[in-house]
């Protein structure tokens, strides 16, 4: 049970972008150590739990016993109620995060990395201006480990980015207030495809969904910006509303809250011998909030980059640089508009909600790229051409 005094690389955060980062340093044949606060890997569940198959393939073998649906569609409603049915860009499950989360770290220790839960970060070794470790309290007693390396998968109020002085704190604007239900008993209309419910008076500023998770059983929440709440009603009132006229007489199984921000990757992502992941680097998709796939890239970028500075013999910023860069080549771009399309459509009125609905009901769907529905939608839309310009125009 005893830790060695010094790891490679720590990693603080025992979620997706925090597992992926732990079995790529451990497969690279650096020492790992990976801590969570929570007395058990993956609870609580914090997200709807939806997650492209091929973003998991790498890293653990598909397995029934954490794969809760296999998902053949989004379904998106708009406040009239009409719907159009999107197919996925990529094949699409749903998980129990409970099982998943703790597999995906069991598959870094069998790749060599060493696992604590019940072990919470206090505080970095700073030396020189270099992380050089952790400070911690593991299974009660207070321990200090040493690291080239420490990589913070603390979540979106990360206190290891806190702790090394990078800029992490988003705008009250540029968070989602989140609530869900895991509800049992209720009727679904296909237990392969997933809802999202858009609307003014539904969810303002944000959306409803429904993930079905078996034939009579779904993760079913919400989310509306942050500044919404000053009006007086929560985003839990806004879903026992939307619950009520849905699934009424359902069971609740689970409940969780939390915030999301969806405002863009924060402007630090390293520092010297520190790096960034997953919620603690704000790595959200910015419409949606999802982010356990920009999660599990991040870290495999991170614990890429880390391994390759630590083989070369330097872990100062400018080395640790290549992640940062490499992140924004692949997803910055992208990110950075839908943020900028998100402020758009918080202004739409349910109208020209409901004839995008419309325009997109029209479409051959399945036939069409992303690109090729984004151009139509825009085209349609010309006030949305503005803020998707970066996304639209190559670089």
């Amino acid at each position: 049970m005893k830790l060695q005094e010094a790891y490679d690389i720590v990693v603080v955060g025992g979620g997706p972008g925090g597992a992926a980062a732990a079995i790529t340093a451990a497969r690279r044949g650096l020492s790992v150590l990976l801590i969570e606060k929570r007395q058990e890997i993956g609870t609580p569940v914090r997200c709807a739990e939806a997650i492209g198959r091929d973003q998991v393939a790498p890293f653990i073998a598909l397995d029934p016993a954490w794969i809760a649906a296999e998902i053949d569609a989004f379904r998106i409603f708009g406040p009239s109620g009409q719907s159009v049915r999107v197919p996925p860009t990529s094949p699409t499950i749903v998980v129990e995060r409970k099982i998943f989360d703790r597999e995906l770290v069991n598959a870094a220790v069998r790749a060599g990395a060493t696992a604590r839960a019940m072990t919470r970060a206090t505080g970095l070794i700073i030396e020189d201006g270099f992380v050089r470790g952790v400070k911690m309290i593991s299974l009660g007693r207070e321990e200090t480990v040493r690291a080239r390396v420490v990589i913070g998968a603390d979540g979106p109020e990360s206190q290891v980015g806190l702790w090394a002085g990078l800029s992490t704190m988003p705008r009250m604007a540029d968070y989602y207030t989140a609530v869900q239900y895991l509800l049992a008993g209720i009727p679904l209309d296909d237990p392969r495809e997933c809802q999202y419910h858009i609307g003014n008076d539904l969810a303002p500023g944000g959306y409803a969904w429904v993930f079905p998770k078996g034939p009579d059983k779904a993760n079913v929440g919400l989310v509306i910006t942050a500044t919404h709440e000053k009006n007086g009603r929560s985003a839990q009132e806004y879903l026992d509303a939307f619950v009520e006229r849905r699934f009424p007489g359902a069971s609740v199984l689970a409940l969780i809250l939390g915030g999301i921000p969806v405002g863009g990757t924060v402007k630090e992502l390293v520092g010297n011998g520190v790096m960034l992941v997953g919620d603690a680097a704000h790595q959200a998709e910015p419409i949606t909030g999802g982010g356990i796939n920009l999660a599990i890239f991040a870290g495999e970028m991170a614990a890429s980059v880390a391994a390759d500075a630590i083989a070369a013999g330097d872990w100062s910023k400018k080395a640790l640089e290549a992640y940062p860069r490499r992140w924004h080549q692949e997803h910055g771009r992208a990110i950075k508009s839908m943020a900028a399309l998100r402020h758009s459509v918080l202004k739409f009125s349910d109208e020209r909600y409901d004839r995008l609905v419309a325009l997109a009901a029209e479409l051959p769907l399945a036939e069409m790229s992303v690109f090729d529905i984004i151009l139509r939608v825009l085209r349609h839309d010309p006030g949305l051409l503005l803020a998707a310009r970066e996304f639209l125009i190559p670089t």
